[in-house]
């Protein structure tokens, strides 16, 4: 048995046998050198793939990114793709979504369709990019493995623009709200200020009732600021726009927002700050806003810093703007910052962190620039201040000479003056201040009996020099009709624009419905009249 044994042992190592033994290692190996050369071939081919696409691509193999584009190495803020391969969800995503993603990437979530959801890539830098995820179901490729696709889609652009358009949804409930209460008051508000504008001309100014009169007129001019608050609200809010010089703007505010306070402010203003078409009051309620809200958050004073520059918009840039040319204006504070969890709700109505605060001023600034078709948007952090940062479009149109006109100085004219509103008492009053100012006048209640009364006159000695057109006539003609049927009676007829509120563009555009003009209730008398004198001289 013992020699069999031997004889066997003799017969498994013989030369026949060792070389059956190496050739078939060797065809093991070359199976595996064919194997792994074949799967190097799909890796290479994968990478040419994953580099061209225009999204952030990956191919993952174990949870571990194994070939990583170009462009995500760029979302993630490296240069080289390299730094990126090999790494692992958990240092890729915050934790509030890796634990998914760890499943979809390392393919142990299996299912038929592509994964897709919205998550944060955790840069180089600490900061998050906003991305749309899409994965692939694992599949095993020749060369062996299982593998999962992931594309990721940068949505930051388009984050933005949701969140401005559902910002912009919020404010439209209470638009509705605003212009129909600033209408109806600044009616109310006209026939008051009217009346007391009329005693006080008429009342010498060392008697002791002037000033009673004058500190009544201040009030109802107050009063006239809340509405136009409001009005920036609504859709009738349109800013009567003209080319200013914002630098000019940003001083003014500046040095009306921090007298008396115990706050510096810096301002850096270039001399090539360009120009934009604005609503002087409009932007200079905006930026006194955005300063008292500075000067708030630093009760034990410091430094307001408010800079001008030239900005350009591109189509790469991450904004809900066109692109173009734009002046950026920057407030900037000291204060305590604003924590993360507030941020988002900031320009919201109503939203306020004061015990005394309305949560109406940035909501203001928001309206207010997004109907110059700019774009607002507030940085922060917590021991470090705020920031709020406004685009407004520039323009390359020269600063028209501002009309400068004193409180105290009333153009006088004459001629005849048709006033049409369907207001009764700011028909009268409004009546009463023209026939003030040297005009005779006549009155109509609504579009269709002023028409009538401007063709009777129209031919006798008695024709209208100008008129002034309320807008809006609930159930009857309003003005925009009837100013369009009197310019095809008389195409040089002179029509002013007279509303508190409106929808309808004739406010902001009023030239282009034949209009020469625009008074805004409530009016002061100094700017009805320099409004009558202006368009009566006009051709």
């Amino acid at each position: 048995m013992g020699m069999e044994s031997s004889r066997n042992s003799s017969t498994s190592d013989s030369p026949d046998s060792l070389r059956r033994r190496i050739v078939s290692l060797e065809d093991g190996l070359e199976k595996q050198r064919a194997k792994i050369a074949k799967l190097t071939s799909e890796l290479s081919r994968w990478r040419e793939i994953v580099q061209r696409a225009p999204d952030g691509l990956a191919l993952v193999a174990g949870g571990r990114i194994v070939v990583c584009s170009r462009r995500l190495a760029s979302m993630l803020g490296c240069d080289d793709a390299g730094a990126v391969e090999g790494k692992g969800a958990a240092e890729l995503f915050p934790e509030s979504d890796c634990g998914r993603l760890s499943a979809l990437l390392s393919g142990t979530s299996r299912s038929g369709a592509p994964a897709r959801m919205e998550c944060a890539l955790r840069r180089a830098d600490g900061k998050s990019l906003s991305v749309e995820a899409a994965v692939s179901p694992p599949f095993e490729p020749a060369g062996g493995g299982v593998y999962v696709v992931a594309a990721f889609r940068d949505i930051t652009r388009r984050k933005i623009v949701e969140e401005e358009t559902v910002r912009t949804q919020r404010l439209e409930s209470l638009g509705i709200l605003a212009g129909g209460i600033a209408h109806d008051f600044n009616n109310i508000l006209t026939a008051i200020l009217g009346n007391i504008s009329l005693t006080r001309m008429s009342v010498d100014e060392d008697r002791p009732e002037y000033q009673t009169l004058k500190d009544a007129q201040n009030a109802c001019l107050q009063a006239q600021a809340l509405t136009r608050q409001l009005l920036t609200f609504a859709k009738g809010g349109v800013p009567l726009k003209r080319v200013a010089s914002i630098g000019h703007i940003v001083r003014e505010s500046v040095s009306l927002a921090v007298r008396g306070s115990n706050v510096r402010c810096s301002v850096s203003i270039p001399p090539d700050l360009r120009h934009a078409e604005v609503d002087e009051a409009q932007l200079t309620q905006t930026l006194n806003n955005l300063l008292i809200n500075a000067n708030q958050a630093m009760p034990d004073g410091g430094e307001v810093s408010v800079v001008c520059e030239n900005a350009t918009i591109t189509e790469e840039s991450a904004s809900s703007l066109s692109p173009g040319e734009y002046v950026r204006i920057t407030v900037r504070d000291q204060g305590a910052g604003i924590p993360d969890e507030q941020m988002q709700h900031i320009f919201d109505p109503y939203f306020t962190t004061k015990e005394d605060g309305s949560g109406l001023g940035l909501a203001i600034a928001y309206s207010v620039v997004r109907k110059h078709g700019g774009f607002i948007t507030a940085r922060s952090q917590v021991g470090s201040g705020t920031s709020v940062v406004i685009y407004i479009p520039a323009t390359g149109r020269r600063v028209a000479d501002a009309e400068q006109v004193s409180e105290e100085e009333l153009i006088r004219g004459e001629g005849r003056v048709l006033v049409m509103d369907d207001q009764e008492s700011v028909r009268s009053t409004t009546a009463k201040l023209v026939r003030e100012l040297g005009y005779d006048v006549e009155t109509a209640p609504d579009g269709q009996r002023m028409v009538e009364k401007y063709r009777e006159a129209m031919n006798t000695d008695k024709a209208f020099s100008a008129l002034i057109v309320d807008l809006t006539v609930p159930g009857r003609m309003g003005g925009k009709e009837a100013m369009r049927r009197v310019l095809e009676i008389d195409p040089g007829a002179k029509g002013i624009v007279f509303s508190g509120y409106s929808n309808d563009p004739v406010i902001a555009d009023h030239a282009r419905y034949g209009f020469k003009g625009v008074v805004r209730k409530p009016f002061q008398p100094h700017q009805l009249a320099a409004t009558l004198s202006r368009v009566i001289a006009s051709k």
